[in-house]
């Protein structure tokens, strides 16, 4: 349980450093906030549904949810769309913060087991780090 703590603090930690880094670049091209909350609402499912199988088959709620990342990652890697974003500058500071909810979400999801608590957290983070 101390792992989730740690992990969860240094992604709030990068969070509050990607804000502090995020004032002296110019301004970037960020979706508005309506179309930010629905991508977090989408893809808080989206990452529960990679989670499911794993935690099926594995009856283990860690190795099931880390499994269920590594799944996110492989798609993440495999769309061409990601690494268009990766490119171009403009989309680096939104990829970061999606980056950042994910692995937020998948420690609190770690942590307590609770989607809804991790969409939250969600939503909160994407609302306020706008």
């Amino acid at each position: 349980m101390e792992g989730v703590g740690v992990g969860v603090v240094l992604s709030l930690g990068g969070g509050g450093l990607w804000l502090l880094g995020r004032r002296s670049l110019p301004p970037c091209s960020f979706p508005p906030l309506g179309i930010r909350l629905r991508d977090a609402f989408y893809d808080e499912l989206h990452w529960a549904f990679y989670r499911a199988l794993p935690l099926l088959l594995f009856a283990s709620r860690y190795t099931g949810t880390f499994a269920g990342a590594g799944l996110v990652l492989l798609e993440a890697l495999l769309d061409p769309h990601v690494r268009w974003q990766l490119r171009d500058p403009d989309h680096n500071p939104y990829l970061v913060l999606r980056g950042l909810t994910w692995v937020v979400s998948l420690l609190l999801f770690l942590a307590t087991g609770n989607l809804w608590l991790s969409g939250l957290v969600h939503l909160l983070l994407v609302w306020k780090l706008a």
